[in-house]
């Protein structure tokens, strides 16, 4: 019985330490969100609010089992058209990641690439 209730507590301790990050448009966005996908832990989701998000640099995710949700592909625009340094808009170099629910636009090179 004790062999079976470790990984549950384990997995539920895992879970429970998991963050939601929330972040609305508005000043220092860019600044805003790569600390988001900086600060990230495993497990955490990262939620873009409804908004038209404008960058002037790539953005990178490097942790494993990362959720970043939009608010809706229409809803939740990532656009790099002021992009001044990175090839790509969103490098993920990270596994496990789910991205869902935004657009991204206008990036240097690739809107999106994921190495990992």
């Amino acid at each position: 019985m004790q062999r079976l209730i470790l990984p549950f507590v384990l997995f539920f301790s895992f879970i429970c330490d998991a963050q939601i990050v929330s972040i609305s448009n508005g000043p220092n966005v860019q600044e805003k969100v790569q600390e988001a996908l900086i600060l990230a832990k495993p497990g955490d989701t990262i939620r873009l609010q409804e908004g038209f998000y404008s960058f002037s640099d790539g953005l990178s995710l490097d942790v494993d089992n990362v959720k970043v949700i939009g608010a809706g592909m229409d809803k939740t625009v990532l656009s790099f058209a002021n992009q001044q340094s990175g090839a790509q808009g969103l490098l993920v170099t990270s596994s496990k990641v789910i991205l869902k629910d935004f657009a991204i636009e206008d990036a240097k090179g690739d809107a999106l690439k994921v190495i990992g």
